[in-house]
């Protein structure tokens, strides 16, 4: 049973059927107005979605019981927060999302309110990183390749897709190339028409092989680009360039991070970096090896750190575009 406001007009709908709602996403609450909805009694069949069609706007929540909502719209606003549902959530998604940084960034993305969609393709990424999150009715995983498209209504994307250790990326180097730019491509043409945020995980390796130490953002790197790494190093420097490029052509809003080594739980055990060849060195009370002479340097950063340096990336102003150095003390 619906009351409006005198004057508004109503009606109920299933949002599958309506401005291009996606079945997938019915546990959505979506508001364009909630200026002239004064009451709300929840509706009675718990099979059927209901959509408030007023005279200012829409009105959309999934089929759990809502309780009587009266009152002004900061009062309706506060009692569906208390319901689980928030105002300001967002439709994220995240591109690498059962790997090791991407599984972290979708526990702390839902923990913010908002509905996660991660594609992985499980080359490096494991179902079971995310196997705690399937119960939760605002995450779905999908299993996909980026670099084929990918057409689903978002807000935001984090594009986390690539193997980065170089025993992963260097197992096939032709795919490691075709997911920095054939995905990037991909999913910077599912941002230009969703008008969606975008976020590249980029990384360290642009730098290649340094001549300053520690980088700042402005060094511009000294790539190998026919080296047994130039598929990493060089794919997501021309990832970085397509981010850029797109900004300049279109007025994306872009948002691009250099990750630098990035340790905590989930990370693969066999990955060959440094800290998990430690931590696997000493499980095994096998000596623990420091390849040259020992003179190397290296920054680490704590994974729940990253996440918070991704998010905080994410939400900066349009004109924020970066570069930015995340995990380095430069």
């Amino acid at each position: 049973m619906l009351r409006p406001t005198p004057k508004a007009r109503c009606t109920v709908a299933s949002p599958t059927k309506a401005n291009g709602f996606a079945s997938g996403y019915h546990h959505r609450l979506w508001v364009l107005s909630l200026t002239i909805i004064r009451r709300i009694v929840h509706n009675n069949d718990k099979t059927e979605p209901i959509m408030f069609l007023t005279t200012r706007g829409i009105f959309v929540c999934d089929n759990r019981a809502f309780p009587t909502i009266q009152g002004d719209p900061i009062h309706a606003t506060a009692m569906l927060e208390r319901q689980g549902m928030s105002l300001t959530s967002k439709r994220i998604l995240v591109t690498g999302g059962a790997g090791f940084v991407g599984s972290h960034l979708c526990e702390r993305l839902l923990d913010a309110g908002n509905e996660v969609l991660a594609a992985d393709n499980y080359f490096t990424g494991r179902r079971m990183n995310v196997a705690h999150l399937l119960e939760n009715p605002r995450f779905e995983l999908l299993r996909h390749d980026i670099t084929f498209p990918l057409y689903v209504e978002v807000d935001e994307i984090y594009n986390l897709a690539c193997p980065a250790s170089p025993i992963h990326y260097q197992r096939d180097p032709v795919q490691t190339t075709k997911v920095s730019v054939i995905g990037a491509i991909n999913m910077l043409g599912l941002a230009k028409r969703t008008k969606a945020r975008i976020l590249q995980a980029s990384t360290s390796e642009v730098y290649g092989d340094p001549t300053i130490h520690p980088q700042p953002e402005t060094y511009r790197g000294n790539v190998n680009p026919i080296g047994p790494r130039a598929c990493y190093d060089e794919g997501k420097r021309c990832a970085e360039t397509l981010f850029f490029d797109y900004r300049r052509q279109h007025d994306l809003g872009i948002k691009v991070a250099r990750i630098f080594n990035t340790y905590g739980p989930r990370m693969h055990p066999n990955d060959g970096r440094v800290v998990s060849n430690f931590i696997m060195a000493a499980l095994q009370h096998q000596p623990i090896t420091l390849y040259g002479d020992g003179s190397q340097t290296r920054s680490f950063c704590y994974v729940d750190d990253l996440v918070e340096g991704l998010m905080r990336l994410m939400n900066t102003d349009h004109a924020v575009t970066g570069p930015i150095n995340l995990g380095n003390p430069g």
